[in-house]
């Protein structure tokens, strides 16, 4: 294993963890929990007014007209697709309204699961840098154990050379009278 494939790990490890995309997935699911926020305040005036138009509310009180104004705004996309229907002398049933509550609905469930797609995603990437990252740890320490095996053998090997030289001189001590 050579110093290279050590720092080729390291460099993959690192590159993986300086990844910017932990941050961009808590601003969206931020804006995620914003969206449904927003969404839960049109859905209540949507139904609201639907409620009020269908028990045929006064449009003297207060109360009514902010709840029709206010949804008039949303209602916007939606007003035209179906006809509106008088079911007594002040009652009328709109439908539109009920389809701009489910139309909402469903924009902010399908951003939600737009984010979950992406937050699976990243968590996929995640357990790849934490893998990244334990390969290169790995890979390191094998590389400085391989180093401290060779230094260990090198010195093992000088020690056996030197016993065997001294071993050489006791021995040509030993023969010359």
């Amino acid at each position: 294993m050579s110093m290279q494939s050590v720092e080729e790990y390291e460099r993959r490890a690192q590159e993986a963890e300086a990844s910017s995309v932990p941050v961009f997935l808590k601003v969206a699911r931020a804006m995620v929990w914003f969206l449904y926020a927003i969404t839960v305040v049109t859905v209540v005036v949507l139904l609201l007014a639907f409620v009020l138009r269908l028990l045929g509310a006064s449009t003297d009180a207060a109360f009514t007209r902010s709840v029709y104004r206010s949804s008039e705004s949303m209602m916007r996309p939606f007003r035209g697709i179906f006809p509106v229907q008088e079911v007594g002398e002040q009652s009328v049933v709109d439908v539109s309204l009920l389809i701009g509550a489910v139309a909402y609905l469903m924009l902010a469930i399908g951003v939600d699961a737009l984010v979950q797609r992406i937050d699976r995603r990243l968590h996929r990437e995640q357990v790849e840098i934490a893998t990244a990252r334990a390969n290169a740890d790995n890979v390191r320490l094998q590389f400085e154990a391989q180093q401290q095996q060779a230094a260990y053998a090198a010195q093992q090997q000088a020690q056996a050379q030197q016993f065997a030289l001294q071993q050489e001189a006791l021995r040509r001590q030993q023969q010359t009278p």
